[in-house]
């Protein structure tokens, strides 16, 4: 069996290219989009937790199963579209604030 010089050295290259691996850093990217355009939209700095919990709580659902594509095309564009609704009602809705005291 044939050995990469690179794999002797990393040991956790595997890790790198693993689908689940990859769906965090796709997942990550998506959280770092939402951080800045939250942060601009409210003209602060508004920290990764903040962005990630509101992440999780309206996009995640919908971005998963998006690129998911367990659903046929009718069934899909259904549940975009709810996506999109949910989506606008909590657009009205103001980030909570983080703070030890909650």
């Amino acid at each position: 069996m044939k050995t990469d010089k690179s794999q002797l050295n990393d040991p956790y290259e595997f890790v790198k290219h693993s689908s689940l691996y990859q769906e965090f850093l796709a997942e990550r990217d998506e959280i770092l989009r939402h951080k800045w355009l939250e942060s601009e939209r409210l003209g602060q700095d508004i920290g990764i937790d903040r962005a990630m919990f509101n992440w999780f709580r309206k996009h995640r659902a919908c971005w998963r199963a998006s690129r998911r594509n367990e659903v046929t095309d009718d069934e899909q564009s259904i549940h975009l579209s709810f996506c999109v609704i949910a989506q606008r009602s909590n657009e009205n809705t103001s980030l909570p604030l983080l703070t030890g005291s909650q």
